[in-house]
């Protein structure tokens, strides 16, 4: 089958991308002076030079190395900066955004080609357990590298309508690229399984430390719901509403910040497809959700309000066992904040639970870090993490697992046997030769494609019916590589039809445009 290209200029865009060149200005502490190199990605290295000739490499990085690319507020010009595993991180500066932007993602875009099986990690501890699947702390057995791996059983999926999530899970993690997001290195399927390999982090989530009835100073909660907030701003920057923040998707890493975690319930916004969705923990559903109208970045600073209360306060502000009592409490009640709590930090609470999403505090045309509550709080050291926690959690080792429920550490650390349907059955154990696990993410990254589930149909943005992507065949597979240049997304699918032009999908491509406000 041939290519179905979201923009006719997409093949020109994708070579400059994938071989990407200019000047940029890189930023020095030698004598405080910058200096203008000539950078090229290319080959999964990014390579300086001192002028176009390209006589000499002066300095040259491979994209493996990368850890983190964040845009940075510190300077007139757009600026960015790129952490390394073994290196001090770099800055560079650029003329625009779009400029900035586009560098961003191809610095962020996986270069890799390996491809991995779970037969490549050694599983050692459960750490969680969901409805769909679970999570285990594992080994990396080439590298001995310690990895979360997240197994999410397919028929539980299909039996939930729940297909399209994990392709719209693992397109924004592959997007959303931030030292406050747990990072996706890999991506890839068995038979009945999809696995994600992200960043293991050993503080476990902020619920389990609340359950432990830990006191968390004014500044420690402030540092959380800023480091939060950074967070929430990259994705909604990308186009993306995370629509689960809770304290249990809360991860606290060994120097004691944040990063956000499962992205099962985040999308891409469109005009198509910006309502209807009723999702999410009940006690943080915004009124727009149980409404089922319009939903905006503003349902996340809901959220962060009902997070904000119950680490202030000490309770949720909306609490009843009878959902439906639950739910008209939070479209048509008020908060009660006890007088006690600081004045400020009640604006502050008031303001994010705003029953109007436009009037809430962080809709676009407000501007959340100028709040009161935020004063003399540095937002470009919170970026950089240069503020140091007050609490860290306790780890006794790398991995140490003691931040996690003992209910599930405690449990025999197996992937569980699946029956395929139609009862042709596959053993996965690792050492049968049948196992055939393959990657379904981008086959010119580290996530192979070669995705062959052919009963499972895909939407990005809706529950999955027959207007969504329909697999055709076993040789299709997904390919689709989303990155950022000029100010638009471009999606390329190979190998399947869309059933109907009116699909949410087809309307998944969008300006950026109206975002910038929330940068």
């Amino acid at each position: 089958m041939s290519f179905f290209i979201f923009n006719s200029s997409f093949r020109s865009k994708m070579e400059s991308l994938a071989s990407l060149r200019g000047w940029l200005r890189q930023k020095t502490n030698i004598f405080k002076m910058d200096r203008k190199r000539y950078c090229i990605i290319a080959n999964n290295y990014l390579s300086l030079y001192k002028n176009e000739k390209m006589t000499e490499t002066e300095e040259s990085f491979s994209l493996s190395d990368i850890v983190d690319v964040h845009s940075l507020c510190t300077s007139s010009l757009p600026s960015f900066q790129i952490s390394f595993q073994k290196r001090q991180p770099i800055i560079f500066q650029c003329l625009s955004v779009p400029e900035c932007e586009r560098w961003m993602c191809a610095l962020r875009t996986p270069h890799s080609t390996e491809k991995v099986t779970i037969d490549d990690f050694l599983l050692e501890k459960l750490i969680g357990k969901g409805m769909s699947g679970k999570v285990f702390l594992a080994r990396k057995k080439s590298t001995g590298e310690l990895l979360a791996i997240k197994a999410i059983r397919k028929d539980k999926l299909k039996a939930h309508c729940k297909e399209y999530q994990i392709i719209a899970e693992r397109n924004i993690l592959m997007l959303a690229t931030h030292q406050f997001i747990t990072r996706l290195f890999y991506a890839f399927q068995s038979p009945t399984k999809f696995y994600f390999a992200l960043e293991y982090v050993p503080g476990g989530d902020l619920r389990h430390h609340l359950e432990k009835e830990i006191v968390f100073s004014p500044f420690q909660i402030k540092l959380y719901l800023a480091e939060i907030i950074v967070a929430l701003r990259s994705i909604h920057l990308l186009g993306v509403i995370y629509r689960d923040l809770k304290p249990e998707n809360i991860l606290i890493d060994k120097e004691g910040h944040i990063k956000l975690a499962d992205f099962g319930l985040a999308r891409m916004v469109t005009n198509e497809n910006s309502k209807n969705t009723f999702c999410g923990t009940y006690e943080y559903l915004a009124p727009e959700m149980i409404l089922e109208e319009q939903q905006t970045a503003a349902v996340d600073y809901w959220s962060l309000g009902i997070l904000a209360y119950r680490l202030i306060v000490g309770t949720l502000p909306f609490k009843n066992p009878n959902p439906q009592r639950l739910f008209n409490m939070i479209v048509k009640n008020e908060p009660r904040i006890p007088r006690s709590i600081d004045s400020v930090a009640a604006s502050f609470i008031k303001a994010l639970l705003d029953k109007s999403p436009t009037k809430r505090l962080g809709a676009i045309g407000t501007d959340i870090t100028k709040h009161e509550y935020f004063n003399g709080l540095d937002w470009a050291k919170v970026a950089k993490k240069q503020y140091q926690p007050e609490f860290q959690p306790y780890i006794d080792s790398e991995d140490s697992v003691s931040n996690f429920d003992s209910i599930y550490t405690e449990q025999e650390p197996k992937d569980s046997f699946v029956e395929l349907p139609g009862n042709e059955n596959r053993c996965l154990s690792p050492c049968c030769e049948c196992n055939s696990s393959s990657s379904f993410l981008n086959s010119n990254s580290s996530y192979n494609s070669n995705y062959t589930d052919h009963d499972i149909l895909f939407d990005d943005a809706i529950p999955v019916n027959d207007n969504g992507v329909e697999f055709q065949d076993e040789n299709d597979e997904l390919v689709d590589l989303p990155y950022q240049t000029d100010n638009t997304q471009f999606l390329v699918l190979k190998n399947f039809s869309i059933n109907n032009e009116e699909s949410p999908l087809m309307n998944s491509i969008r300006s950026f445009e109206d975002l910038q406000e929330l940068s």
